[in-house]
């Protein structure tokens, strides 16, 4: 069997938003709420390009997506931010996968190969 090795990052623009105070049960007005809280600068933040809540299941987190990494970047390092009266904790998104390993059946890997081979030698 032939090996593959994939590796995944992270999306270097993602922050992980925690403690966010259980307010409302209605995920579009708190990604509201939360898109108006990371635009405004006095918070550290900039553009948001999306924002995904529930995150596992609980309203209580939430992932921001800057347009830009540097905007992540700077929001992370102040690891707590105030959200109406409370603080939220924030971080840069952890990876999700350290390292993806698979095995490809060799019969694949062998007509990858030639048309891979084919492709060069045209």
């Amino acid at each position: 069997m032939a090996e593959a090795e994939v590796v995944v990052h992270p999306d270097e623009r993602s922050i992980l938003v925690e403690n966010i105070p259980y307010e409302t049960d209605d995920a579009g007005q708190l990604k509201d709420r939360l898109q108006k809280h990371f635009e405004n600068s006095s918070n550290g933040g900039g553009d948001v390009d999306k924002i995904v809540c529930p995150v596992m299941g609980t309203l209580t987190k939430s992932i921001v997506v800057f347009v830009s990494a540097r905007d992540a970047h700077f929001t992370a390092k102040h690891g707590n931010l105030k959200f109406a009266d409370d603080d939220l904790k924030v971080s840069l998104l952890p990876p999700v996968f350290r390292n993806l390993s698979t095995t490809i059946n060799q019969f694949y890997w062998n007509i990858i190969h030639r048309y891979q081979s084919r492709d060069i030698a045209e």
